[in-house]
């Protein structure tokens, strides 16, 4: 499936993006994605920050999780 150009990600697009990533454990990933996010002008809801304090948990990477 072809996506037109001016088809833009919205907060589902990226919750779900940061969501697998947070899941396979690639939280680099998953704040990347949150960065161009945040550049695209789009705000973090909770259900997002729960995906990632989830992965940063069970990552082990609880320094990440407290820049959350």
């Amino acid at each position: 499936m072809k996506l037109r150009s001016e088809t833009k990600p919205d907060l589902i697009t990226y919750s779900t993006l940061i969501k697998g990533f947070c899941k396979e454990r690639n939280i680099d990933s998953a704040f990347k994605i949150l960065n161009e996010m945040k550049l695209n002008g789009i705000e973090a809801d909770e259900v997002l920050f729960n995906s990632l304090l989830d992965g940063c948990f069970k990552s082990n990477e609880l320094d990440l999780a407290f820049r959350v």
